[in-house]
């Protein structure tokens, strides 16, 4: 038994991870390998929230929505409007014409990562809509996005928003990882 605790004893004190190597001759050489590892999770969500369907005239949030991304060649969000930025009357029986509306986005909190562009002023005319946040001119994003942000639609047509019709458009919203 006290064999065995000297033993235990003796084995406690030796330096563990340290390798005694064998004699190594005149002009000879000894190497090692030392592996090294770092691994991070892939971010990459994207979560909407609609506040208002129903615009007035004036300014109206109508969403929120959230990017979190921390891959390094990005992302991309996308927004276009079935009716290129003009909420359609239903029917034109009584007269009724297009009201048009400019749509703007804000970053309300977070971080939005080094090497992305916000492009808050949109062109809803293109019908491939617009690219409201991309990969700038660096190619890469070189930190993590995480932030919200906030659509508002503005309406300058107090008289044709009095008026009667059933009036809308859709816009939509496409987040692409790249």
């Amino acid at each position: 038994m006290k064999n065995l605790l000297l033993l235990l004893l003796m084995a406690s004190i030796l330096p563990f991870g340290m390798v005694y190597g064998a004699d190594i001759a005149a002009n000879g050489t000894a190497t090692d390998d030392f592996s090294l590892s770092h691994i991070v999770a892939r971010i990459s969500t994207f979560t909407t929230k609609t506040l208002a369907s129903t615009i007035s005239n004036g300014s109206n949030i109508i969403s929120k929505f959230s990017v979190a991304n921390n891959t390094s060649d990005g992302y991309k969000v996308n927004i276009k409007s079935t009716n290129l930025g003009n909420m359609v009357p239903a029917s034109t029986d009584d007269g009724e014409e297009n009201i048009a509306y400019v749509l703007t986005a804000n970053k309300l909190d977070g971080e939005l990562g080094s090497g992305m562009d916000l492009d808050s002023s949109i062109d809803l005319s293109a019908a491939t809509g617009t690219d409201l946040i991309k990969v700038g001119s660096g190619a890469e994003q070189t930190t993590a996005s995480d932030a919200s942000f906030k659509f508002t639609v503005t309406v300058d047509a107090e008289n044709a928003m009095t008026m009667a019709g059933n009036y809308s458009d859709t816009l939509t919203v496409t987040y692409t990882d790249l």
